[in-house]
């Protein structure tokens, strides 16, 4: 009568032919009636048959058969299969909080070799903040979420090129026009750039103009706003009203309108394309001279003599490439050569 309410061996989870026995079919899940898949513990934990097959001197001393190494934690070693998978469990909520920037602490943890004076060190399951410059901690993972989406925002704002300042937070700028003042407000971060704004809509705004200098600087220009302080020595326009220079070398012209850039580009596109065409026939004309030099040395080497090889080569040098005249080179010319056989004829 005492054993009809205790359930078989068998019947027990873990126990032979039970839930999750050995040789076991594996329990079917709550949804569909599908196999759970089994879970792979191979990333955190390595098993071994016997203390001979891990080769450790402790494993061995103690005589261990089947038991687990913590492949991070090398000190750890676990005999019971339940403390292996609470061991698991604890490095796969660390690394899933990692990835979301905090680093987790359970209650066994102890975080005071980097969170000094942490009050929930040792008390509770916590989450510290390991970007750089925050020092936030939370006890709720909905905190951490919504801290997280904060960073996240934060760095898409970084990559569009700006940085944004909570209230909570100082700029240290002292160009910044908000400083001090304790508001929300965003610094741009471009090289040179000191323009700081509280309305997130000027965001957009301020990229855009930073995108048309960018191409205008392409271009071969620089324009300056009214308010922006002019570095062109004697610029009689600095802080008077909107102006473009033309940085290009040795040229000091400035521009009113922007209707007047395509014009002023296409001036210095000319002479650019004139300039090149004259290095083109200057190096032209030293190539064929190299090359009628390396002919003027081959004819003095077929011993045609020097008078004709300097005929030859001025001839070269001449408009149409004429030939030279036989009788320059001491010969008689062909009508000259017909009268003289007709004279001795006679």
């Amino acid at each position: 009568g005492l054993l009809q309410g205790i359930p078989s061996l068998g019947a027990l989870p873990g126990g032979p032919g039970g839930p999750g026995g050995p040789g076991a079919p594996a329990a079917p899940s709550a949804a569909g009636g599908k196999t759970a898949a089994p879970i792979d513990y191979s990333r955190y934990v390595k098993r071994f048959g016997s203390a001979l097959e891990c080769g450790r001197a402790l494993c061995k001393d103690l005589n261990y058969r089947e038991h687990f190494h913590c492949i991070e934690c090398n000190s750890r070693v676990f005999v019971k299969k339940e403390e292996m998978i609470r061991h698991f469990k604890w490095h796969k909520k660390r690394a899933e909080s990692l990835a979301h920037g905090f680093m987790r602490y359970s209650p066994n943890d102890d975080c005071s070799d980097r969170y000094r004076d942490c009050s929930h060190n040792r008390k509770q399951t916590h989450y510290h903040c390991i970007k750089e410059n925050c020092d936030k901690v939370y006890i709720s993972t909905s905190d951490v979420q919504m801290h997280a989406n904060y960073h996240r925002k934060d760095s898409a704002i970084i990559q569009e090129g700006f940085q944004r300042f909570r209230a909570t937070e100082e700029c240290r700028a002292e160009h910044c026009v908000f400083f001090g003042q304790r508001t929300t407000h965003f610094h741009c971060r471009r090289e040179g750039c000191k323009y700081t704004f509280k309305n997130k809509a000027d965001m957009e705004k301020h990229k855009t103009y930073h995108i048309k200098d960018e191409q205008l600087t392409r271009d071969g220009f620089k324009k300056f706003m009214k308010q922006d302080p002019c570095p062109f020595e004697g610029c009689r326009f600095s802080g008077n009203c909107n102006h473009i220079h033309c940085i290009r070398s040795g040229c000091s012209y400035v521009l009113h309108s922007s209707g007047q850039l395509f014009s002023h580009k296409r001036k210095h596109e000319r002479k650019d394309s004139e300039l090149a065409y004259r290095k083109y026939k200057l190096a032209q004309s030293m190539m064929k001279s190299l090359v009628d030099g390396q002919a003027f040395a081959d004819q003095l080497g077929a011993g045609l003599g020097e008078e004709g090889a300097l005929q030859s080569l001025m001839a070269g040098l001449q408009p149409g490439g004429q030939q030279p005249h036989a009788g320059g080179l001491g010969l008689p010319e062909p009508a000259d050569a017909a009268g003289q056989q007709s004279q001795q004829a006679q």
